[in-house]
């Protein structure tokens, strides 16, 4: 996997773009205060959408969190645009804990 890290500004993040977001129904006060205790151990996973844009494959809510907390940037893995939709969602699907409740139709995909 042809993965490079890069610190990038939050608000070049696509946080509209909900294609590899796992998860519902989730609160994000328990992350908050681990980031705010410890600070982001586990950068999110971001591929190239545009020349000015990123789309979140691993991650929502960390970003959300980090843009909650009003901090504007982040250092991330970034993908190269050519990645495939399907390599991304098994991705997002290995990075997304077992106990998390998944969205019904994202099982479309599988």
């Amino acid at each position: 996997m042809d993965l490079q890290t890069k610190r990038i500004y939050l608000k070049t993040i696509d946080l509209k773009d909900k294609t590899f977001l796992l998860s519902y129904g989730y609160d994000l006060n328990p992350l908050k205060q681990s980031i705010k205790q410890v600070g982001l151990l586990n950068p999110p996973i971001l591929r190239k959408k545009s020349a000015a844009t990123y789309q979140i494959i691993c991650g929502y809510k960390r970003v959300l969190v980090l843009k909650e907390l009003g901090i504007s940037s982040l250092t991330s893995a970034i993908l190269p645009s050519k990645t495939g939709d399907r390599e991304n969602l098994l991705l997002s699907l290995y990075d997304t804990p077992p106990t998390v409740s998944l969205t019904p139709l994202k099982s479309l995909w599988l």
